[in-house]
């Protein structure tokens, strides 16, 4: 497994859009604007599928020069929960963007278990301001993409990293709102198309739900579909609608006001 730290990023965003898992986001939010951003994809119906891919590449001379049979090395082992710092395997892989140092405060977490027919992997992030995450979330995609670039896996998804997605949102946030800007989906190239066609029928059942903690009661939320319970709002959807479509519109939560205006 002596390259696994490093190619699990390269990885990750190939794993976003071709298994037919569940994805949970989670943002908490001070009053002073710092917070954690955890993102947590389960891919454990895809179990079966990998433990294949698995046996294929033992039988298979070929496959042993295969980028991904570190992974796959691990997955025979049968158990495994590793967190690894992204700034570390940044640095161990050699790899080239602007801003490494922004990874300080963002961790990779890969578990995998046979017996209890577990995989998942998750990114957990810590950010001193909203600004601060949008930077974070930046550097994160630059280096999927020189990860990918340095195994090889570089556009098997079409032009754009999928990790888009879920890290390339915009944010504003004050003591009256919040705001999540959109962010809708360009019209796909034939290879994207392919590729959405494969979710389609992959990933059909995937959920991407997400819930925001923040440090004030909400008054409302512009997406209907949204569930508010005090500071808490939950919003869940298919994972094709995202992959496929994405952010359609902003989506705006007003708090609520304290008493004579004052927050």
């Amino acid at each position: 497994m002596k390259s696994i730290k490093h190619l699990l990023i390269a990885i990750a965003s190939i794993f976003l859009l071709s298994s037919c898992g569940d994805i949970t986001e989670e943002m908490n939010i001070d009053k002073n604007g710092e917070g954690k951003l955890n993102i947590y994809l389960d891919m454990s119906s895809s179990m079966d599928m990998f433990e294949m891919m698995l046996m294929m590449g033992n039988e298979s001379e070929m496959n042993a020069e295969d980028p991904m049979n570190d992974f796959f090395e691990a997955m025979g082992e049968g158990k495994m929960d590793s967190t690894m710092s992204m700034l570390q395997m940044a640095e161990m892989s050699g790899q080239d963007f602007e801003n490494p140092e922004l990874l300080k405060d963002v961790m990779l977490r890969i578990v995998i278990d046979k017996e209890t027919r577990t995989l998942g992997m998750g990114y957990d992030i810590g950010f001193s301001s909203i600004e601060n995450l949008m930077k974070i979330n930046k550097a994160i995609i630059e280096s999927d993409n020189s990860a990918n670039a340095a195994s090889g896996t570089a556009g098997m998804m079409g032009d754009e990293n999928p990790l888009e997605d879920f890290l390339g949102a915009k944010y504003k946030m004050s003591k009256k709102e919040f705001i999540k800007f959109a962010n809708p989906k360009a019209v796909k190239d034939e290879n994207s198309d392919k590729v959405m066609d494969m979710i389609g029928a992959m990933g059909a059942d995937g959920t991407v739900s997400t819930v925001y903690n923040f440090p004030y009661k909400i008054k409302s939320c512009s997406d209907a579909s949204a569930k508010i319970d005090g500071k808490k709002l939950t919003i869940e959807k298919k994972l094709v609608e995202v992959t496929e479509h994405g952010q359609q519109e902003d989506l705006v939560v007003k708090f609520k006001r304290k008493f004579l205006g004052i927050f």
